[in-house]
C-alpha cells in the first residue's frame, strides 16, 4: 500500500505542477481504444513469455510480496499509469522538444531501468527489454494506452503468477 499512498500523491503534486506549466490530460497522448487494448495484451503476453524464458534460463528474479489480491490489483493499475505518464508521457515528450527523439528515447530508458535496480542485476535485461518495447511502441503510435495496458497485464501477473 506504500506504494499506492507514495503514487497518488506524489502524482497529484507532479500533475499540479505540470497543470501550473500548462500542461494538459490531452498533452499526455493516452487515447485508449479498443485496438490499443488488443495491442497492449499482445505485448503483456510476448514480454511475459519472454520473462518466464529469461527466468528457465538464468533464473528467477526475486519478488519480494506480502500484500493481498486487493493490494496487488491497485497497484497493478495505479502504477502503470504513474509510470507511463511519468516516463513516456513527460520525460519522452520534454526531452524530445528540448534534446531530440534520441536523447528523449535513451533517458526514458535509463531512467526506468534505474528506478528498477531495487529487483536486483537479474532483473535489468528483462526490464530492459520493457523499456525498449514500451518506449518504441509509444515513440512509433504517440499514444500510451497500449503501454499501460501491457504494464498494468504485467504488474498484476508478475505480482500473482510464479513463473
Amino acid at each position: 500500500m506504500g506504494t499506492v499512498v507514495y503514487e497518488i500523491i506524489a502524482g497529484g503534486i507532479a500533475f499540479t505542477i505540470l497543470k501550473t506549466r500548462g500542461w494538459k490530460w490531452s498533452d499526455f497522448a493516452v487515447h485508449a481504444s479498443r485496438g490499443a487494448t488488443i495491442l497492449g495484451v499482445i505485448m503483456a503476453i510476448v514480454l511475459f513469455a519472454f520473462g518466464y524464458a529469461f527466468e528457465a534460463i538464468f533464473g528467477k528474479v526475486p519478488v519480494v510480496l506480502s500484500a493481498g489480491l486487493l493490494t496487488i490489483l491497485l497497484v497493478s493499475l495505479l502504477n502503470p499509469f504513474f509510470e507511463e505518464l511519468l516516463v513516456l508521457g513527460f520525460v519522452v515528450q520534454s526531452m524530445r522538444k528540448a534534446f531530440g527523439l534520441t536523447t528523449a528515447f535513451n533517458v526514458s530508458l535509463a531512467l526506468r531501468i534505474l528506478y528498477h535496480l531495487y529487483q536486483g542485476p537479474l532483473a535489468v535485461i528483462p526490464i530492459a527489454v520493457m523499456a525498449l518495447v514500451f518506449t518504441l511502441v509509444y515513440v512509433k503510435m504517440g499514444r500510451l494506452w497500449p503501454v499501460i495496458v501491457s504494464h498494468a497485464l504485467l504488474d498484476f501477473l508478475g505480482l500473482t503468477v510464479d513463473t
